[in-house]
This record gives structure tokens, C-alpha cells and sequence, in this order.
């Protein structure tokens, strides 16, 4: 019996061999760990306790052998095997090119024209986050760098109300959580009720000028007038205005990096 993945002249490694582009598009889910079941990324939940993050980088030889696996469907006889053993590594290729393409599609579903994109760098990583920030923080924004150069975003989808995957287009060293900004806050930073007076002096504006307690009745309301004058002490100032009060009682975004060698 010939053995079938012996080159065969009579096979052209041509486009004859590509797969169809729906096709490719769905192998290019398949390497960004779309629709594999989650006891295949974490086969152990104190693997990702609660409250935890990890990070991990994608094993290419594992992603060959998931593909490989979905390719087999219909390999039915040597010459079937002939054939994969020229489209594989096509299909590996375009796949690779259409990475980006799964996340287009899945935001814009009505979509249906390919954009061109960048050839992946071929090293891809990612993180799964457990936490209640998932569902708290629909809006979470998320960037990652390898040195300066931003990484692009591939996958990036929560899986439930606590679970949520990201995986990038190279090995970041540096990864930043932000707070969603799509409005401005008010408030203190904790329970203590305690904010960050900002300066209002010429010059100095936004800079910091100390700290200051909010006063408030028992059923939490703020002392307005009572802040005022305490803000006023601080700052040393004259009469504040509203613009003033609202600078020193805006809460901006919170923001969290991960350094590679750095504790958050």
C-alpha cells in the first residue's frame, strides 16, 4: 500500500488546495480558542481561583493538533489524506492571515466583506480573569504593550458574569485594566469617606494639595457648606465656586497594570 504522505506529482500545491473562506474563517476562531469547551483551558478550578488572573502564551503545536482534529472530519481514505497533507499547511496560513477576522465578524455580524489585515506574528497570549469586575465593569478597557509598541487585541469576550478571556497578537510585557470613562463620577475613593484635594492655583491646577474628609449625616449625605470650608482651610484659598467643589469631588477611572517582573 502507497503511503500517502509521500509527495504525489500528481497534486498541486496551489490554490486548488485552499479551503473554502467560511471555512478558514472558522479555523481562524479555532485558533483563538473559540468554542472550546472551558475544562480544556482550565481543567482545574484552582487553576483561576476567585478574584485571580492568568496569563498564559497559546502552545502552537497544541493549536496544530486542535486544527488538525477539525480538518480530519471526512478523511476518509488515502487519497482524502493525500489531500490534507497539502491543504494543512495552507489552511494553517490563511488562518493565521484571518485572525482578526472572527472578532470583526462577531461585532459587526451584518458584515460580510473581509477586511485586509496585518499577517499575525505568529506568537499569540492572553489571559482569563475571574472576577466580579466582569460583570460590574461591562465596559472594561483593555491595552497591552511589548515595550512600546501597543499589541492588537484578537479575542477579547466574556465567557459569564465572572470568567473572561483576552488573547493578543504577540507577548506583552505590559497589560493595563481601565476603568470604563464613558461618564464622570463623583465621590470618594473608599469607605473612609476620604478625597485627594487637587490644587486651583494658577499654574498648579489638578495638581495634588493634600487630603481631605467628607462630612456627611448618617444617612450619608454630604455636608456641602461644611466641606467647603474644610477644602478652603486646605487650600487657603478664598470662596470656592462650583467649579471648584465639583474639581475636588471628581473620581476619575480606576486603573490597574500588570508589569512582567512587577507585583500590581
Amino acid at each position: 500500500m502507497d503511503s500517502w504522505y509521500e509527495p504525489n506529482k500528481e497534486v498541486n500545491f496551489n490554490a486548488d488546495c485552499r479551503l473554502p473562506e467560511e471555512v478558514t474563517i472558522w479555523l481562524a476562531g479555532l485558533r483563538l480558542l473559540y468554542n472550546v469547551p472551558f475544562p480544556y483551558l482550565a481543567p482545574d478550578e484552582r487553576m483561576l481561583s476567585p478574584e485571580s488572573i492568568a496569563f498564559f502564551c497559546v502552545d502552537e503545536t497544541w493549536i496544530d493538533a486542535l486544527t488538525d482534529g477539525a480538518l480530519s472530519i471526512g478523511r476518509n481514505t488515502a487519497k482524502d489524506a493525500q489531500r490534507d497533507f497539502y491543504s494543512a499547511p495552507l489552511a494553517r496560513t490563511d488562518a493565521d492571515e484571518a485572525l482578526a477576522q472572527p472578532r470583526i465578524r462577531k461585532t459587526h455580524k451584518k458584515r460580510r466583506v473581509l477586511m485586509k489585515t496585518q499577517t499575525s506574528t505568529g506568537s499569540l497570549s492572553g489571559f482569563i480573569i475571574r472576577s466580579q469586575i466582569v460583570s460590574h465593569w461591562r465596559g472594561i478597557e483593555v491595552t497591552a504593550s511589548a515595550g512600546k509598541t501597543p499589541l492588537t487585541i484578537l479575542r477579547m469576550e466574556a465567557l459569564s458574569d465572572e470568567l473572561m478571556i483576552c488573547i493578543f497578537d504577540g507577548k506583552p510585557d505590559s497589560v493595563t485594566f481601565t476603568e470604563p470613562t464613558e461618564a464622570l463620577h463623583f465621590g470618594t475613593r473608599d469607605n473612609k469617606r476620604i478625597i485627594n484635594v487637587r490644587s486651583i492655583e494658577e499654574g498648579k491646577i489638578g495638581k495634588p494639595a493634600g487630603t481631605c474628609a467628607v462630612p456627611h449625616d448618617e444617612n450619608g449625605r454630604v455636608k456641602v457648606l461644611e466641606l467647603t470650608k474644610n477644602l478652603q482651610k486646605i487650600l487657603g484659598s478664598g470662596e470656592l465656586n462650583s467649579a471648584h467643589l465639583a474639581l475636588e469631588m471628581l473620581s476619575v477611572a480606576d486603573i490597574c497594570s500588570f508589569k512582567e517582573g512587577v507585583k500590581p
